[in-house]
C-alpha cells in the first residue's frame, strides 16, 4: 500500500513538473483563434447574427465553484455505489 501512495505522488510531482515545463509560451483562447479565422475566411465581412444577454464577470468563480461541487458530489455517489457493489446502504 505504501508503495502505491509513493508511486502515485512521484507520478503527481512528474505531471505536475511537466506542466510548468511546457506552460512558457503565450496562449490564446480558442474562441479568439476562431473569430480570427472566420474573418480571414470572410474578408472581415463577418456580423454576428445575435449577441449573448449575459456577460461572465465576477460570479463566474462562484459558477464554476458550483458546478465542481456538484460534478464531485455525483462522481464520489457512483464510485462509492461502485465501490460496495451496487448494494444499497439502506438494510430492508
Amino acid at each position: 500500500m505504501k508503495d502505491e501512495s509513493v508511486y502515485a505522488a512521484t507520478l503527481g510531482l512528474f505531471f505536475a513538473l511537466l506542466a510548468l515545463a511546457g506552460s512558457n509560451h503565450a496562449s490564446t483562447g480558442t474562441d479568439d483563434l476562431a473569430k480570427d479565422a472566420i474573418m480571414d475566411i470572410t474578408r472581415g465581412s463577418y456580423h454576428p447574427w445575435l449577441s449573448t444577454p449575459w456577460q461572465p464577470g465576477e460570479d463566474q468563480g462562484l459558477l464554476f465553484g458550483v458546478q465542481a461541487g456538484l460534478g464531485g458530489s455525483v462522481l464520489g455517489y457512483f464510485l462509492c455505489r461502485y465501490r460496495k457493489g451496487g448494494q444499497s446502504h439502506l438494510k430492508r
